[in-house]
């Protein structure tokens, strides 16, 4: 059915590098994650992008991107949209503590939230992140 396709997201699993910065604090972690080619992501709304998994705290994260936007009717139009998803099994309620960034030359963008991440949610995004052209 051509209607069901139009709707249908496309997932990019891109190879990351994905780096643990040295911190004064054991109780905070920082990881420097690059998807590499960000221009040859995919840019249709709704179609996304997953770094590679990596641990934190004993459980298993993934970063993804969408660049062309979320599928979600809320959402405005040309933004990106960025989340942070729990991967791990046998989830336990955790409150995360993070931030997301996205730096392209000399522009750097972020966003810092607080989340419980429990048996229910996995995932939490950042819907209107930032405008694709900026």
């Amino acid at each position: 059915d051509e209607a069901a396709a139009e709707n249908e997201s496309s997932i990019t699993y891109r190879d990351t590098k994905i780096v643990l910065l040295q911190l004064d604090n054991p109780k905070e972690k920082l990881f420097n994650i690059i998807f590499h080619d960000f221009e040859g992501l995919p840019s249709e709304k709704g179609d996304y992008a997953v770094s590679n998994e990596f641990s934190c705290f004993g459980n298993y994260w993934q970063v993804g991107i969408y660049p062309g936007g979320g599928d979600q009717k809320s959402l405005s139009e040309g933004m990106v949209t960025v989340f942070l998803e729990r991967c791990s099994e046998g989830r336990r309620d955790l409150t995360v503590k993070y931030s997301i960034g996205l730096v392209a030359e000399e522009y750097r963008i972020s966003r810092q939230t607080r989340t419980i991440f429990d048996a229910d949610i996995s995932i939490w995004d950042f819907g209107d992140f930032c405008f694709l052209d900026e």
